[in-house]
């Protein structure tokens, strides 16, 4: 009888901790979310409050001000929804950011080596650059990480937020437009209308994954 040879428990002990540590990310990212929906509950029940107070005043009053192109409900509706954008679109950002900073853990220890250069360390490395050194690493491609292409999503909803001012360009909507919800370039992203708690939850699983998958090849080189 072959008896299965047990990782040393150093390595136990280093995996379970990379767990607690993408929990925890993880959670941090679910209450943030938390928090830009109560945030929303309560922004618009406000601005419902303020709009029927408002539009029981004068309405001769209310009218002269339309005259003259003030639009107090449009311009409160306005700023609620452009703060409303900028809470999700930062939302994408925060994932992205979070999946690069629990990443460098799972990798720490190895070299990061730059997107598509065995030869080159990456010094400031990206999302790119860590699942170019796991296909070097783990002998995997990275498409077939878990989620891998909702990840990938995730990011250029976080790019078009921070570089283009939420807005499509035409290779998002010609890689992204069906699933995205936009037909033309400069059309506004829909942040607010995503499932974020879904995409978090991938990000998690994508991150044991990668991690799953960096401790396996760290246990094969250790048996070699």
């Amino acid at each position: 009888m072959t008896i299965p040879e047990i990782p040393p428990p150093f390595a136990e002990q280093q995996r379970s901790f990379t767990e607690m540590m993408i929990n925890d990310s993880v959670s941090m990212l679910t209450r943030v979310l938390s928090a830009i929906k109560k945030w929303e509950k309560v922004a618009w029940a406000e601005f419902e409050e303020w709009k029927n107070e408002f539009e029981s005043k004068d309405e001769e009053l209310v009218q002269r001000m339309a005259d003259y192109g003030h639009e107090p409900i449009a311009d409160e509706g306005i700023t609620t929804i452009y703060t409303e954008y900028a809470l999700y679109g930062s939302m994408a950002v925060n994932i992205a950011a979070t999946v690069e900073k629990q990443l460098a853990r799972v990798f720490s220890g190895h070299t990061i080596l730059r997107d598509g250069n065995n030869q080159r360390e990456a010094t400031k490395p990206h999302f790119a650059d860590f699942m170019y050194t796991l296909e070097q690493v783990a002998g995997c491609n990275r498409q077939d990480v878990k989620h891998y292409g909702d990840h990938m999503f995730v990011r250029e909803l976080a790019n078009r937020f921070k570089h283009s001012g939420g807005d499509a360009t035409q290779e998002f909507v010609e890689r992204y437009g069906t699933i995205a919800g936009v037909e033309r370039d400069s059309e506004q992203i829909p942040y607010s209308k995503y499932d974020w708690e879904c995409y978090i939850q991938r990000a998690k699983e994508l991150l044991v994954d990668v991690a799953d998958r960096v401790s396996r090849s760290n246990h094969s080189g250790e048996d070699d």
